[in-house]
């Protein structure tokens, strides 16, 4: 692959690509903590339609992972890159996604309804995208397998500590 790197990864490297994929992970693990309180206690759903909200915006993530891998490949390169270009467009539209998740219109409850499986899964899909992306450069920080299985095992043992908070 031209432009990736030969020397080994340092230690400094590794955490920070472990580091990089934390607010992605956190902002997942405050949506999927609270988002059934909120639609529940705040919002007054029922738990049916609560749950069929949050089911509805999974089912959208499942059937948008196929497609994003080809999207993405299929993308033209900028000055950034395609991926990184990726991972800043998603975080453009994650953080009003995620905003407006907790923010209760009046609309009645169709629209309500409407409102938060829209948003839910905006949200799903976009932070899929970031974390697709972000994982995929991976394979452009080195050749070696050795560092990527290092570098992934960092990531994932810091991503794991997080999820114990």
């Amino acid at each position: 692959m031209a432009g990736v790197r030969v020397e080994p990864l340092s230690t400094r490297e590794k955490l920070c690509y472990a580091v990089g994929e934390f607010s992605a992970t956190m902002m997942y693990n405050v949506m999927s903590l609270y988002a059934n309180i909120f639609l529940l206690e705040v919002v007054k759903f029922t738990p049916l339609v609560a749950t069929a909200v949050i089911f509805g915006g999974r089912v959208w993530d499942v059937l948008a992972y196929p497609l994003l891998i080809p999207v993405m490949n299929a993308s033209r390169p900028n000055k950034w890159g395609k991926y990184k270009t990726w991972m800043v467009a998603s975080v453009l539209i994650m953080i009003p996604s995620n905003i407006l998740s907790w923010y209760v219109p009046d609309i009645g409850t169709g629209g309500r309804i409407a409102w938060y499986l829209v948003l839910y899964a905006v949200y799903l899909v976009i932070q899929t995208a970031f974390v697709m992306a972000y994982r995929i450069l991976l394979m452009y920080m080195t050749e070696d397998p050795g560092d990527r299985d290092s570098a992934t095992t960092y990531r994932t043992c810091f991503v794991r500590v997080l999820d114990l908070f």
